[in-house]
């Protein structure tokens, strides 16, 4: 199986968590995977880990997942 990520380390993000919203840079890439049909990409930004469904590329598609 192929994994492809929506960022690369170095990419500038918007990153949503429980309390907040803020501007971050990609640090690290961690992909959890089952090795059959099941896989979890994680971000690791200056703040802390955060799952893919939480990355945007602007701060107006973060906005819209709202």
């Amino acid at each position: 199986m192929t994994i492809e990520t929506k960022f690369d380390i170095g990419d500038k993000v918007w990153v949503k968590d429980l309390k907040s919203i803020s501007q971050g840079v990609i640090m690290g890439i961690l992909i959890r995977d089952d090795g059959a049909t099941f896989y979890e990409v994680h971000y690791g930004c200056v703040t802390s880990p955060v799952i893919d469904d939480n990355v945007f590329p602007t701060k107006e598609e973060l906005l819209k997942s709202l």
